[in-house]
């Protein structure tokens, strides 16, 4: 807050309405691409399994998708920057999103424990969903108050 003080407000709704809209293009590439491991694992394998068989994490498929993910992180934390820019107030919990989203991916892409694997696939469907809201709210365009609750759960 110090360093904005009395600065203008940067003027950012075209980049706040495309770039949620990119970043949930390429996250919905990013699950539809993992989730025929996830469900070739759980079907094959059943979910135990699925939790305990690295195998899930260190095939070449979900190995470079986790690369794409953890690099990819930096355009959405470029989209908090944005919002930041806004002077707009980001809540306890967008941080806290980040910063356990970050610590988590890196421990899991430096080990490529099993359970990493369905997280990251997980995280790139909820992404895409997350990222759907943030284009209509940057244009002023309000969503329902169920819709929210969707993309939230």
């Amino acid at each position: 807050r110090r360093l904005a003080g009395r600065r203008a407000v940067f003027r950012l709704r075209k980049p706040l309405v495309i770039k949620p809209l990119v970043i949930k293009m390429y996250s919905m590439k990013g699950a539809v691409r993992t989730a025929p491991i996830i469900k070739y694992f759980l079907l094959k394998k059943g979910v135990s399994q699925s939790e305990c068989d690295q195998n899930i994490s260190v095939s070449p498929k979900s190995t470079y998708w986790t690369y794409v993910f953890l690099i990819s992180k930096a355009s959405r934390l470029s989209c908090t920057l944005l919002i930041l820019l806004k002077k707009k107030k980001i809540n306890f919990l967008h941080f806290y999103g980040h910063i356990t989203k970050l610590s988590y991916k890196w421990y899991n892409f430096k080990d490529l424990p099993a359970s990493g694997g369905l997280f990251f696939s997980c995280v790139w469907g909820h992404h895409a969903k997350l990222y759907s809201q943030f284009a209509p709210r940057a244009s002023y365009n309000q969503t329902s108050d169920k819709y929210n609750l969707f993309i939230t759960l």
